[in-house]
């Protein structure tokens, strides 16, 4: 009985400690602190989470903030690559946030670091699709110009 007290009392206390390390990381993003996502690193913190309220990767949840600097430093890693064509639980690419908070700089770099314009989200809308129907004039000649010129 004394036991499973305690290792009731131990998940709880990691399920606190947890839950405060991961809103510290929302809060960096939040305030493109990449010195603090830096800091987690090097304390070998896990910061491949998702977001509390939609379910977005760390990487879309950073374009979502207009987190440059972290955005930049996820792109430009390695180890994060894999989150530039992922759909994040909301059903959304992070591609689609840059074009919705029409972050050029970001959409160019995701481009540039193979993010797939076509690629479907979860509704079934690719980002091209995405940045018609909301009126981003801007975003979709960067697609467009983007697609021709690698269509050589």
């Amino acid at each position: 009985m004394m036991k499973k007290i305690l290792m009731s009392i131990i998940l709880f206390l990691s399920f606190l400690s947890f839950s405060d390390y991961k809103n510290e990381l929302l809060k960096a993003i939040e305030t493109d602190n990449l010195s603090e996502i830096k800091l987690l690193e090097v304390q070998k913190r896990n910061i491949e989470i998702k977001d509390n309220i939609m379910g977005k990767n760390i990487l879309a949840y950073a374009i979502y903030n207009n987190s440059d600097k972290i955005a930049k430093y996820l792109i430009e890693n390695k180890k994060y690559k894999y989150m530039i064509n992922e759909i994040s639980n909301d059903k959304t690419l992070a591609i689609e946030d840059a074009v919705l908070k029409e972050n050029e700089q970001i959409l160019k770099l995701l481009l540039e670091n193979g993010a797939i314009i076509r690629k479907k989200d979860g509704n079934n809308m690719d980002v091209y699709e995405l940045a018609t129907k909301f009126g981003k004039g801007r975003m979709v000649k960067i697609l467009r110009d983007y697609e021709l010129e690698n269509e050589k």
